[in-house]
C-alpha cells in the first residue's frame, strides 16, 4: 500500500509538473509572438514619419519623378511583405488593444502612401496601377475569413505577374479610422472586402475580382 501511494504522488507531481510546464510554455510563446508584433509596428512608426515627409515634398511639386515613382513603389512592396509577416504572428496571437492600435498606425500609414502614389501618377502622368485592398481585420466569421484569403491570394499572384507596374496596398476597413472611412466613401467602398483599382473599378466578389486582370 507504501509502494502504492508513493507510485501515486509521483505520477501526481509528474502530471502537474506537465502541466505547469506546458502552461508556462504557451505563455513565452505568446510573448514572443505579441513582442514580435509590436516591434514591427514600433519600426512602422518610423516608416510613417518618412511617408508623411514624402508626402510634404511631393506636395511641394518641386521633385524627381523617376526617383519618386522607384521609392514609393519599393516602399509599397516592403509594406506589403511586412503585412503578409505580420499576418501570420496575428493570426496565432490574442490580439490585445495594443496591437490594434498599433494596426491603425499601420492603415494610416498605408493610406498616406497610396494618397503620394495618387500625387505622383497625377503629376508624372507614371504608367503604374494602384491597387487598394480593404480588407475586414481580426474578422470572427469563418465564411469572411475564407473570402479574403481567396482575395489576398489572387492579389498576391498579380503582383508576382506585374510587378513593380503595380502598387498593392492593404488596408483594413473596420477600424473605424475618420480618414478611411472617408476614402472609403469617396470612392464607393461600402462593403468588405473590396479592392478598388485606379480610383475607379470596385470588386467586392470573386466573379468581379478575376476580371482585373483583364483590366490591367
Amino acid at each position: 500500500m507504501v509502494n502504492q501511494k508513493h507510485v501515486f504522488w509521483e505520477a501526481l507531481i509528474l502530471a502537474v509538473f506537465i502541466f505547469a510546464s506546458g502552461i508556462l510554455l504557451g505563455y513565452f510563446i505568446e510573448l514572443n509572438r505579441t513582442s514580435n508584433i509590436i516591434t514591427a509596428y514600433q519600426e512602422s512608426e518610423l516608416n510613417l514619419l518618412d511617408v508623411q515627409l514624402q508626402q510634404k515634398i511631393i506636395s511641394q511639386g518641386d521633385f524627381d519623378c523617376d526617383l519618386a515613382s522607384s521609392e514609393m513603389i519599393d516602399f509599397a512592396d516592403r509594406i506589403f511583405k511586412e503585412v503578409s509577416i505580420l499576418e501570420k504572428y496575428e493570426d496565432s496571437a490574442r490580439l490585445s488593444d495594443g496591437i490594434v492600435f498599433q494596426h491603425k498606425k499601420y492603415d494610416l500609414l498605408r493610406a498616406i502612401l497610396w494618397s503620394n502614389s495618387l500625387i505622383v501618377k497625377e503629376k508624372c502622368n507614371s504608367g503604374f496601377h494602384t491597387i487598394v485592398y480593404f480588407f475586414e481585420y481580426n474578422s470572427d466569421d469563418p465564411i469572411l475569413v475564407v473570402k479574403q484569403r481567396s482575395f489576398s491570394k489572387f492579389l498576391e499572384e498579380i503582383k508576382d505577374k506585374k510587378g513593380s507596374s503595380v502598387v498593392l496596398i492593404p488596408i483594413a476597413g473596420n477600424l473605424n479610422i475618420g480618414s478611411i472611412e472617408f476614402l472609403k466613401s469617396n470612392y464607393g467602398v461600402d462593403s468588405l472586402p473590396a479592392v478598388l483599382v485606379d480610383e475607379k473599378v470596385v470588386a467586392t466578389d470573386i466573379e468581379e475580382l478575376t476580371n482585373i486582370e483583364d483590366y490591367l
